[in-house]
Order: structure tokens, then sequence, then C-alpha cells
């Protein structure tokens, strides 16, 4: 009996080691939503260091909006990295695309300012870089 419970114990540990090391493809992004505009970020592929697309769609009382001024600010949730300001331009049916250089993996945040018909909403996406 007591082989089979230490027997048991690598086994899991060997399986929990292993599902540690393997890294998601792409980032993971958030919904955000802020009174009655809503945002869902699209990361693109990740290399650390490099320019990445970073797709929003936006809806306004449950429709995309369009011609919106979009700005953002990226910051690292877990330490100091500054902060950098981002553009995101149209591109029609809600959706808004800007680039932006993650300089390491972990969790980043983007703060969004969403300018539409002289309105100001604000709204936070939070973004996991695989290391």
């Amino acid at each position: 009996m007591r082989h089979l419970i230490t027997v048991s114990t690598l086994c899991f540990l060997l399986l929990f080691l292993c599902g540690c090391k393997g890294k998601p493809a792409q980032p993971t992004a958030a919904v955000a939503a802020a009174s009655n505009v809503q945002v869902t970020a699209d990361v693109g592929t990740v290399k650390i260091g490099q320019a990445a697309p970073v797709r929003l769609h936006i809806l306004l009382d449950g429709k995309p909006l369009d011609a919106a001024t979009v700005h953002g600010v990226l910051t690292m949730t877990n330490m100091d990295m500054g902060k950098t300001d981002v553009e995101f331009a149209p591109r029609g049916g809600g959706d808004y695309e800007g680039k932006i250089v993650f300089d390491m993996g972990g969790p980043w945040k983007i703060d969004l300012t969403v300018k539409h018909d002289g309105q100001t909403s604000a709204a936070s996406v939070n973004i996991n870089v695989p290391e």
C-alpha cells in the first residue's frame, strides 16, 4: 500500500511539473466594460521586445462603435515598467488597432479612454503575456 501511494504521488508530481512548462501560443486578454461601453481585446502573437498588434472591438449600447478616438496607457500590473501611450486607429465595424511592444512576459493592463459623440468613456483591459 505504501508503494502505491509513493508511485501515485510521483506520477502526480511529474504530471504537474510537465504541465507547468507549457506556454500558451498567444497572450490572453480580458473583456472590459465601463458604463455603456464594452471592449474586447485580441492580441496577436507576441515576441518580447517587438511590436505586436492589439485589436479592440468596441460596442456602445451593444452596437459597434465607429468614429471614436481611442487612446490607451499600458502598464505592467506586478511591477513598475513605466507607462506607454498607445493610439488605436479605427478599422471599421467597431474595430480599432494599435501596436504595442511588451518588454517582458507577465500581467499587463491597458487603461483606455474612448471619446465619441462628445462623451468620454473609460475601460481597462487586462492582458497576460506568456513568458
